[in-house]
């Protein structure tokens, strides 16, 4: 099944806002993922939207509960 370009765009957009919000938070907190999640507008990509705020804040070091 292809993706159409609009939708390929909103995933993109909504990775970029993730990281935008990630970036800014403190590396001693510990946060709530749907708490970050719920700020992006993407329901029909919920279960890859929550991988990728996972991924990220790993990447940045920050403590989590699901």
């Amino acid at each position: 099944m292809k993706e159409c370009k609009h939708q390929t765009d909103t995933y993109k957009a909504a990775l970029e806002q993730l990281e935008q919000i990630i970036e800014v938070i403190d590396p001693v907190e510990t946060v709530n993922v749907k708490d970050i999640t719920g700020r992006i507008k993407l329901a029909d990509r919920n279960t890859e939207l929550t991988e990728a705020t996972i991924m990220l804040l790993n990447k940045y070091g920050i403590d989590y509960r699901e």
